[in-house]
């Protein structure tokens, strides 16, 4: 019989605009579970408007802004952060649960307050991190064909800078 697979959880060190070797930002992750992955489309995606049109069905949706996403994606999955205020005290909390450590904010809004006191290049470093152990939360990997250009857009390209 199969038997359910363990979330992975991984540790990183961090260094970003201000930090050094010695003094990184130690961030860990866990692996999301398919619970984690429900909670989080219904955190980025939502109905705003549903309407019946020339009998057809209409939907509109509210996208969530890319830096709440990143803030979503971090708060569903952090598990440790070694990031403390200016008096000392850690800035994000967590406790055991489950056998598993948790982020101890109970709603997003109070994770963003503290999300939102970080520099952007600190909170996308953090975001990085979590896409290594939930890569299928990203855009995919990079196009190593990105850069090939097919023989017309090769034309295009020589004609526009003659």
């Amino acid at each position: 019989m199969p038997k359910l697979l363990v979330p992975i959880e991984k540790e990183f060190s961090i260094i970003a605009k201000g930090l050094t070797e010695d003094d990184p930002i130690v961030v860990s992750f866990r692996q999301a579970t398919e619970a984690m992955n429900l909670r989080r489309q219904e955190l980025l995606a939502k109905p705003v408007t549903r309407s019946w049109e020339n009998d057809s069905y209409q939907e509109q949706l509210n996208f969530t802004p890319f830096g709440r996403r990143m803030a979503i994606d971090v708060w569903l999955t952090m598990t440790a952060c070694n990031i403390e205020k200016q008096n000392g005290d850690p800035l994000f909390t967590f406790q055991d649960l489950n056998s598993h450590r948790k982020i101890t904010d109970k709603t997003l809004d109070e994770f963003l307050k503290k999300w939102g006191q970080l520099a952007p290049e600190w909170a996308e470093a953090i975001y990085d991190k979590c896409l290594l152990v939930n890569p299928s939360w990203g855009f995919g990997p990079p196009n190593e064909d990105e850069d090939t250009l097919t023989p017309e857009e090769k034309k295009a390209e020589e004609t526009a800078s003659e």
